[in-house]
């Protein structure tokens, strides 16, 4: 074995072989929690995603904001309703039916669809549906795609007045 006569050296290299597995690891750890939402899509993927019918659409925004407009079909699960959770519930298993699961809110500068999209996965949708729409409302109205202001489902689904 090596012995050092300076127990400095032996504190510093300790200390960066410290550092350097702690940096290491919590690599993986950052990379994973970026992950755990999903992959961001253009919107002419999403509109030909939304054009097969066989996935559900998530508007994030407040009920006010879907109330205005949404993706027609969409419903509403806003990420700031007391009643979030219960939306959640109520929706997870027809969610976890559909082939995707879109998850939106006004674009770029608004996160709410990559926060809900990460209550929806732990509340129990599978990771490989989700799809986090980040250009979001306002783009997929600019492009001229379909628009609703209807609220009969969301009605039905949530109860809701």
């Amino acid at each position: 074995m090596f012995k050092f006569k300076n127990r400095n050296f032996l504190f510093i290299l300790s200390m960066i072989l410290f550092f350097s597995l702690f940096s290491y690891f919590t690599s993986f750890v950052e990379a994973k929690a970026e992950g755990d939402v999903a992959k961001a899509v253009s919107v002419e993927k999403i509109f030909e995603i939304y054009s097969k019918g066989d996935s559900f659409f998530v508007d994030a925004r407040a009920f006010k904001e879907y109330k205005k407009g949404h993706i027609e079909g969409a419903i509403n699960i806003p990420y700031h309703s007391d009643k979030k959770e219960e939306y959640i519930l109520k929706a997870i298993d027809m969610l976890n039916g559909a082939k995707y699961v879109v998850v939106y809110c006004d674009g770029s500068g608004c996160d709410l669809s990559k926060m809900l999209a990460k209550d929806l996965v732990n509340a129990g949708l599978k990771k490989e549906k989700l799809i986090v729409f980040t250009e979001g409302f306002n783009l997929w109205e600019k492009k001229g795609f379909p628009v609703s202001k209807d609220l009969s489902f969301q009605k039905v689904l949530f109860s809701q007045e």
